[in-house]
């Protein structure tokens, strides 16, 4: 009898693995052959339903394997094809996903400092973007991208024009400094 449920238990376990292995490696192949199809387009204008098709395949495989490593990187690329897709609030979602679930994900940097960038400059949501920007700061403040927060912080709101003029404003001020050192 003990034989018969060990023989059934171990039997179990086996179609247990082989139906979550292959269909989990069938959706990442999916998911392959989806992003080489997006991304192999020369154009600089990304398909809107390619893309479309993408970020619910992802989406799909995040949903079905929620703790799977992968499935970070699946919302961080979610994410950035939202963010440049007209879809800035999903991004936002997504890269809060990221942040919340996956603490530990290779890019989650990026995810902190996009996170700004798409409430600054796609939901002209300032206040949120300085909090998001400062958050940043805060946890990242060694990070190669911690000069441009920074600078999206004191210029945040600024027309071109305007940022133009505070910078030849300051290159002007720089310059009479220096003059008045070298006599």
């Amino acid at each position: 009898m003990l034989k018969k449920s060990v023989l059934i238990s171990l039997v179990s376990a086996i179609l247990l693995m082989a139906a979550c292995g292959p269909g989990k490696e069938k959706k990442q192949a999916h998911i392959k052959e989806l992003e080489k199809a997006l991304f192999s387009d020369k154009s600089t204008i990304i398909d809107k339903k390619k893309s479309e098709e993408m970020i619910t395949a992802y989406m799909e495989y995040v949903k079905e394997f929620p703790k799977d490593t992968i499935s970070a990187a699946y919302l961080f690329k979610s994410a950035s094809i939202q963010m440049n897709n007209g879809q800035p609030d999903k991004s936002i979602e997504n890269f809060n996903k990221v942040i919340k679930e996956f603490p530990d994900f290779k890019k989650i940097e990026e995810c902190y400092f996009l996170k700004g960038f798409v409430f600054e400059n796609y939901l002209k949501d300032f206040a949120s973007a300085k909090k998001s920007y400062n958050e940043f700061l805060t946890k990242f403040p060694k990070s190669d991208l911690a000069d441009d927060a920074q600078v999206s912080l004191e210029n945040m709101g600024l027309t071109p024009e305007q940022i133009m003029r505070k910078f030849e404003a300051k290159a002007k001020e720089d310059s009479l400094k220096n003059t008045s050192v070298k006599k």
